[in-house]
């Protein structure tokens, strides 16, 4: 079965975390441990996938862990509502906690999108409504490193869309050199953001708003949850 054949036959939503932190002698393992989920396992067949997966895909992640491509990895894939394969490597269970980095991105945007069809909020709901501390939120006018602190008001309101599209103007605030990284390094503190720090370009601008924006969206999509039904389970179909 090839990529493409692959891809077709599945079409569901498929999460492939590889951790990139420690190290880990190879292993493999051939059934998912007893530890529940809330969806029910199945197996291919039952939700028309082939079999073939099974059998290629482990040797594969045994292969990458070996030739130490990546410390281990964790795959899960689902289709209609059901786990059809559960298959890690370098690791005694799929359960060790590591890093999701930037794959933790199009998981918050699906959930956000999620929510939008759900109608708990709007892509055009301002942050504000769900993050209160940016309702002081200035932009600097001249983010280059060692430049005056100078800051303005907001034309308009930073919105869910702009955090979708990296466009609210928020930087990583851990390895970027313009004044506003120097900022957050200095605060050491996470929970300071959207309180005292301010934003490096303007909302609706095309730089920045990566990891900022990921933080801030999450912080919406639980808000928009939480304030309209209560807190639920935000399920990826």
């Amino acid at each position: 079965m090839g990529g493409g054949t692959w891809t077709n036959a599945v079409a569901p939503f498929v999460l492939l975390a590889f951790a990139i932190l420690g190290e880990g002698a190879p292993h493999r393992w051939t059934q998912a441990p007893a530890t529940p989920y809330s969806m029910p396992y199945a197996y291919p067949q039952e939700v028309g996938v082939s079999n073939d997966i099974t059998g290629r895909l482990q040797p594969l992640l045994d292969k990458l862990t070996a030739e130490r491509k990546v410390p281990g990895s964790v795959v899960m894939m689902a289709r209609h509502g059901k786990i059809i394969l559960e298959q890690w490597s370098g690791y005694d269970n799929p359960h060790y906690i590591f890093r999701l980095f930037s794959q933790s991105k199009p998981i918050t945007a699906a959930a956000t999108l999620i929510c939008v069809d759900d109608e708990l909020f709007s892509l055009e709901d301002p942050i504000v409504k769900f993050i209160p501390e940016f309702r002081t939120l200035r932009v600097i006018v001249n983010a280059t490193q060692g430049a005056a602190i100078e800051t303005t008001p907001l034309r308009r309101e930073i919105t869910i869309r702009h955090l979708l599209t990296h466009t609210g103007g928020f930087v990583y605030g851990d390895g970027g050199d313009t004044v506003v990284d120097e900022m957050y390094r200095a605060a050491k503190v996470l929970d300071l953001w959207g309180q005292d720090m301010d934003g490096q370009e303007r909302e609706g601008g095309r730089e920045g708003g990566r990891e900022g924006g990921r933080v801030g969206r999450g912080r919406g999509t639980e808000g928009g949850a939480e304030g309209r039904r209560g807190r639920r389970e935000v399920t990826l179909k």
